[in-house]
């Protein structure tokens, strides 16, 4: 048996972009490099299949209220009936909110466990608290324990990385998402020209 890698994530739907893209690259990297892979997620239903990037297992979890299709795990209990049946030597969490008690459950069990925090807490809930509301001192708060509970925290950016500096958390790294150059490239071309010989190619240039 090869090292095992879990994920585990909330927010993962088949309509869902940045972080089903960003944890499915990962798996596809994990099972080009030998490792098994896998990956633990909410659905509408329970499942269990084979993908390109290793196994999925899909547990059945309510909708997140305002969130539209996303879907979360309503605690751990499930979770953990996966990692008790597939005993991983490395935990992936990619989940701030219902997700967190897995970092202590890793450290009892001597599992290494990163938590990738693809957005920003106080970003997130900025626009989602009324007037005055101590957003700050309690995102703070919750990243402290987040910060505390897992050996190590990978944020995409210094912006998504900064609510952990600024509590001055030591296990914090910012591992910045890449782009496919194979697909994404300059290459040089010729412009096309219509039929009179004017060029009314239409381009579309997209700075995220």
């Amino acid at each position: 048996m090869g090292t095992r890698i879990l994920q585990v994530a909330n927010f993962y739907s088949r309509h869902s972009g940045g972080l089903r893209t960003t944890v499915d690259a990962l798996g596809r990297a994990y099972s080009d490099a030998g490792l098994e892979r896998v990956l633990v997620v909410p659905g509408d239903a329970d499942g269990d299949e084979d993908t390109p990037a290793g196994r999925r297992i899909t547990l059945r979890g309510p909708r997140v209220p305002g969130m539209g299709c996303y879907r979360a795990h309503a605690g751990t209990g499930g979770v953990r009936a996966v990692l008790a049946e597939l005993p991983p030597d490395h935990l992936e969490v990619s989940d701030k909110l219902t997700l967190v008690g897995l970092g202590p459950w890793a450290a009892r069990n001597r599992v290494r466990a990163v938590l990738v925090s693809h957005e920003r807490l106080d970003a997130i809930l900025a626009p989602r608290v009324p007037p005055g509301f101590p957003l700050r001192a309690c995102a703070d708060w919750w990243n402290r324990r987040i910060a505390r509970s897992f050996d190590a925290v990978a944020a995409p950016s210094a912006f998504g990385a900064a609510e952990f500096t600024r509590i001055g958390a030591p296990n914090v790294s910012v591992v910045r998402l890449g782009v496919d150059l194979d697909v994404f490239h300059p290459r040089a071309r010729e412009r096309p020209v219509d039929v009179d010989g004017e060029d009314n190619a239409v381009r579309l240039v997209c700075v995220g």
